[in-house]
């Protein structure tokens, strides 16, 4: 198992995102090459929930059509926790549809976030190591 590099900045927007939409859920995609993680595309959550997100589907097609534009892989998919810990709910597990991508969560449950990694296993969601690189 590859561990997975985010930058800095990528990681930093990804919890920026999560504050500017709090107290509702924030979602986005991740991009890079290799185990790189350097690009974010924050998206609008179309469900407006506080439990519950989802892309819209024409900011999906417009991700995957600049992905293959710049020669860029789909990495990672992101969204925020604002009331409970970082680990997947019932909800993400059944609804997640990219299993060879990372998968982020940003709790803002506690003072300061806490962002995890997860990465589809045999039996569902397994906690994934990364590293924050500048």
């Amino acid at each position: 198992m590859s561990r997975i590099q985010i930058s800095f900045a990528v990681l930093q927007r990804m919890i920026d995102h999560a504050r500017s939409e709090y107290p509702k859920e924030c979602c986005g995609l991740l991009s890079g090459r290799d185990i790189l993680i350097d690009g974010i595309c924050p998206t609008v959550n179309q469900k407006g929930s506080v439990r519950e997100f989802f892309v819209p589907i024409r900011e999906l097609f417009d991700f995957f059509k600049e992905l293959r534009r710049k020669g860029r892989e789909h990495l990672g998919i992101y969204h925020s926790h604002p009331y409970s810990k970082p680990y997947p709910s019932a909800r993400d597990i059944s609804e997640f549809h990219y299993q060879k991508v990372s998968y982020w969560i940003v709790s803002l449950k506690l003072s300061e976030p806490e962002v995890r990694c997860f990465q589809w296993g045999r039996t569902g969601f397994k906690d994934h190591p990364f590293r924050v690189v500048s």
